[in-house]
């Protein structure tokens, strides 16, 4: 009878331990808000220092708009003119750009920005249908000009520069009425004529930006070559590069791109095209930043609690110590505040060495408690070792990014045929009694 009514205590102390650690779910669902709020914290800090030196930026251009009226009748047979455009794209543009990385600090956080210098060459051919175009309409030479998109202007250093043909030409902000380029610059007063169905130009720009710089591939042939001195860049958009160097002070990289390979043609009338979903760049930011990786660690909490307190769980069964309830209750909040204390200290030294400085304190805390319940000196080796290691075994995965689940499903498998092998001389009907030592 005693048997029974041990082993039942057993039994109901093992759902007492489960209903601690699902309701220790709830304190580690409050550290991943507070994860997300610094993080969210961050990004406008982010975007504060963006709006002062450069948003992300996407070049565009430049685009030769010829505008002209076109000649229509009403339905009482009256002539009347509308306004239009054509628009023209380049031929074998080229673009060379030099990224280097600046970082600024504010509070506790550092942003990734950016200083470009561009410049593009090529040859716009103004297709001979619109020289030809007196018959249907008027062409308005005087009023052509060359649009040419940039994200964010207010982050333009410098004064640009536009050459045809030599001749340098003035340059104001604005696209004027092309609507395709919501912002960016244009080049009025070109002089073109019938005359000019061919020429070179020749753009220098200098700007700043954070986070991302991309282009929109207008050339009949456009290829980009950047260099860059920021280490670990993003390639995005739906061109990959032709080739890439990346190195530990920097990175090449080189992005080849025809007609055949987007879906807009070289020249057309008005607004029958968008080309906005046609782009390739570079993000140039942190793949991986420390508030990630932080709550890729918090998600790893439920493990953790749970083999700690399956470890307590055969202390009890392997000594004659027991532990109260409220004893794990105590355990497994310390196992929860190792994220807050890891976040805290994150922000300040980063995660590396963050990680280790609270996983170290958590484990000597959990280690100095339980010398007032275990009395031996060998278990609570054992559970030092025990704790340093999963702590470690967490560690890894975070720093594994292709086989993070490989290293992570292996480990499981491990960990659970250890206990496996340990328990497979319990009998469980048998709680009560100390295990026999294996």
């Amino acid at each position: 009878m005693n048997l029974i009514k041990e082993s039942s205590r057993t039994y109901l102390k093992g759902i007492v331990i489960f209903i601690i650690g699902a309701a220790l779910m709830i304190p580690t669902a409050l550290v991943k808000d507070l994860i997300r709020e610094r993080q969210h914290l961050k990004q406008q800090v982010q975007h504060e220092v963006a709006d002062s030196w450069g948003k992300s930026q996407l070049v565009t251009g430049p685009i030769l708009v010829l505008p002209f009226e076109k000649h229509r009748l009403n339905s009482d047979n009256e002539s009347w003119y509308s306004d239009e455009m054509f628009v023209v794209m380049p031929d074998d543009v080229q673009m060379d750009i030099n990224v280097k990385n600046h970082e600024r600090k504010r509070s506790l956080y550092e942003v990734q920005l950016f200083e470009a210098a561009c410049q593009a060459t090529g040859q716009f051919t103004i297709p001979q249908e619109y020289l030809d175009y007196g018959e249907k309409g008027r062409l308005k030479w005087d009023e052509a000009y060359i649009a040419i998109g940039l994200a964010d202007v207010t982050a333009i250093t410098g004064k640009p520069t536009f050459k045809i043909d030599e001749k340098s030409y003035p340059i104001k902000t604005g696209t004027k009425v092309f609507n395709r380029l919501t912002s960016g610059l244009s080049v009025t007063h070109l002089n073109l004529d019938k005359t000019s169905q061919s020429f070179d130009f020749l753009l220098d720009m200098n700007f700043k930006g954070s986070e991302q710089l991309s282009f929109h591939p207008v050339g009949t042939s456009t290829v980009v070559n950047m260099q860059s001195d920021w280490h670990s860049p993003g390639f995005v958009g739906n061109f990959t590069t032709a080739k890439h160097d990346i190195r530990d002070d920097g990175f090449t990289a080189k992005w080849e791109v025809n007609e055949f390979n987007r879906n807009f043609p070289n020249y057309w009338h008005s607004d029958l095209y968008n080309f906005k979903d046609q782009w390739f760049g570079v993000n140039l930011v942190q793949p991986v930043d420390d508030y990630q990786k932080n709550m890729r660690s918090a998600k790893y909490a439920l493990l953790i609690i749970s083999l700690s307190f399956l470890l307590f769980f055969f202390f009890e069964m392997l000594s004659d110590a027991k532990m109260h309830p409220i004893q794990y209750g105590l355990i497994g909040l310390s196992l929860v505040v190792f994220y807050s204390l890891l976040l805290s200290i994150t922000e300040q030294f980063g995660f590396d060495i963050a990680y280790w400085i609270s996983a170290l304190a958590t484990i000597f805390l959990i280690v100095i408690y339980c010398a007032y319940i275990f009395k031996s000196r060998k278990q609570l080796m054992f559970l030092f070792f025990i704790l340093f290691g999963l702590y470690g075994y967490i560690y890894t995965i975070l720093q594994l990014e292709d086989f993070a689940l490989l290293v992570g499903s292996v480990g499981l498998f491990f960990i659970l045929a250890s206990i496996m092998i340990i328990t497979r001389k319990v009998n469980f009907y048998e709680l009560s009694k100390p295990l026999e030592k294996v």
